[in-house]
């Protein structure tokens, strides 16, 4: 991420010079890895409906936000991005329809 959207995200940008490097050297996998966690709370969610819902909710809403941009990791695209599996992973379509049957009719 370059610094003015890390910052817009309260993220400090030397904090993450390491993982900004791993991942513009190509080595996807150690910028992961160097990937704080709370850093990664702060720009994505991960999980079932419910999890979705709970961060919606409770974390992204009370922050005053009150629109979103998705972007979906289906498992073809994180084998061929970073050469990682994740048992039970939904496809690209069964994501998309889970959020939609799931999580934005529990929103407001």
């Amino acid at each position: 991420m370059p610094p003015t959207l890390l910052a817009r995200h309260g993220i400090d940008p030397d904090g993450v010079a390491p993982v900004n490097e791993a991942f513009a050297g190509g080595d996807i996998k150690r910028a992961l890895a160097l990937t704080p966690d709370d850093v990664a709370d702060r720009i994505m969610v991960a999980g079932a409906p419910d999890d979705w819902i709970e961060w919606f909710s409770q974390a992204y809403a009370p922050a005053g936000l009150n629109h979103a941009l998705l972007s979906f990791t289906d498992p073809f695209t994180l084998k061929a991005w970073a050469n990682l599996e994740v048992a039970g992973l939904p496809d690209l379509l069964e994501q998309v329809r889970l959020f939609g049957e799931h999580v934005l009719p529990k929103l407001s």
